[in-house]
Order: structure tokens, then sequence, then C-alpha cells
């Protein structure tokens, strides 16, 4: 029978947590607020420095800054919200930086895949027209007028339309798949 020591048993029910309501977030709200995202962080900070000292610190502060950073560049140049890029930061946090990366690695494949996916059955059920101007189309300045929207607001909300995916998903799954991963590296 396999047994989890203390610390990977708190680690990954913490993680579990931490991204299945991150998810559940992300898909009712499409938003993931930072009540959840940043005491997730100082936990995961407090739970790396209580169980590895100094070496937990700079393996959390690894983690946080390869997620935080990368998903802050996409965030700059529009590919993503300020809620995935704290998500990815405390949860690099939670996982130090090699496993972040691997997080980071698979979820982009998951993006891209879902991505695909859900273009294709948009576009045989709608038709290349509707999924081009709903994924493709721009901001419509006029109709937000009409809606009698700030244009900040405006903006918002066509982004939200725009966006194909909560990202909490792909990068949900590719942690749970890196997780059992190293469950399965951790057995053998």
């Amino acid at each position: 029978m396999f047994v989890l020591d203390t610390k990977t048993l708190i680690q990954f029910t913490s993680i579990g947590v931490f991204t299945v309501v991150a998810l559940a977030t992300d898909l009712k709200m499409r938003k993931i607020p930072n009540v959840l995202t940043v005491p997730s962080l100082v936990l995961a900070f407090a739970f790396q420095i209580g169980f590895g000292g100094l070496a937990g610190f700079k393996s959390a502060l690894a983690g946080f800054g390869l997620g935080f950073g990368t998903l802050f560049v996409l965030w700059l140049i529009g590919g993503g919200g300020a809620g995935d890029v704290k998500l990815m930061g405390a949860l690099g946090a939670w996982l130090g930086g090699m496993m972040t990366f691997y997080v980071i690695v698979f979820s982009t494949v998951f993006v891209a895949l879902g991505s695909v996916l859900i273009l294709s059955m948009e576009w045989i059920m709608r038709g290349w027209r509707f999924t081009r101007r709903r994924y493709l189309g721009r901001f419509d300045g006029d109709r937000a007028k009409e809606e009698k929207l700030d244009t900040t607001t405006a903006i918002q909300r066509w982004r939200d339309r725009r966006r194909i995916m909560p990202y909490a998903l792909p990068v949900g799954l590719a942690t749970w798949l890196i997780l059992a991963w190293s469950l399965l590296d951790k057995k053998m």
C-alpha cells in the first residue's frame, strides 16, 4: 500500500482545493479573485519555508517567479487576465520551479488543443461567419454607446466574449497531471 508523507499530503490537498476553487470561480464568474490567490500564495510560502527552510523559500520563489512572470508577459500583450497571472504565481509557489515549468508547458498544450476543439465545434454548430465575428471581430464602440456602457465596461465585455476558455481549466488539468506523474514517480 502506498502512503503519502505529511508534506506531500498537505501540499497535494492544498493544491487540489486551490485549483478546484479557482476553476469553479473562473467558470462561473470568468474571474479568479484576489481573496483566493493572495492567501494561497502566502500559505504556499509558509508551507515551503516550514518544510524546507531556506531551500523551500528558494523553491517557492522560483516557482512564483516563473509562473507569475510568464503569465504577466502574456497579460501585457493581452493574452490573459490578471487573475490568471496571480493563479500561476500562487500555484508556482506551491509547486516550485521545475513543476511550474511543466504545468506551463502542459497547460499550453491543453489550451491549444482545447481552443482548436472549441473553435471547430463552434464553426460546425454556428458557422464560420459567427465564429469569426465572435473571436476575431473588432470592438464595436457604437454598440457600446447604444447599450449605454462606459468604454471600460464595454471593452471588458468584448474581451470576455472573445475568451475561448477559462485559463484555470487547462492549468488545473496540467497541474493534476503533473501531480499524478510525481506520485507515480515516488511509488516506483
